[in-house]
């Protein structure tokens, strides 16, 4: 943050996004300068999944060109991914993917 408590302006610049794309190609240190530039990349790689990893303390792109040292994530936000499809065995509506306001 800046001095008046405000993110910084290359803040989205400097955190990481992953891809994984058809086929179970897996793409890290995706960084984006804008929102518009992220869209655009999405419509062209069309991902399957997206990660969203930690702000580092320079664009993730740039991570091969320092010392891994010199790469320090500076945040990263508490995240858990519930994936339904192992709760099959314990619930009694639905199965798979679906989710229903009960489960």
């Amino acid at each position: 943050k800046d001095t008046e408590g405000k993110p910084k302006s290359d803040y989205f610049y400097r955190r990481e996004f992953s891809f994984t794309l058809e086929g179970g190609i897996y793409v890290r240190y995706n960084c984006f300068k804008n929102e518009e530039e992220f869209k655009q990349t999405l419509i062209e790689k069309s991902p399957e999944k997206i990660d969203i990893g930690a702000v580092f303390n320079m664009p993730p792109k740039n991570h091969s060109s320092v010392e891994s040292r010199a790469f320090i994530p500076q945040e990263k936000e508490l995240v858990f991914d519930i994936d339904m499809t192992d709760y099959d065995d314990v619930r009694t509506c639905c199965e798979g993917a679906n989710v229903c306001l009960k489960c």
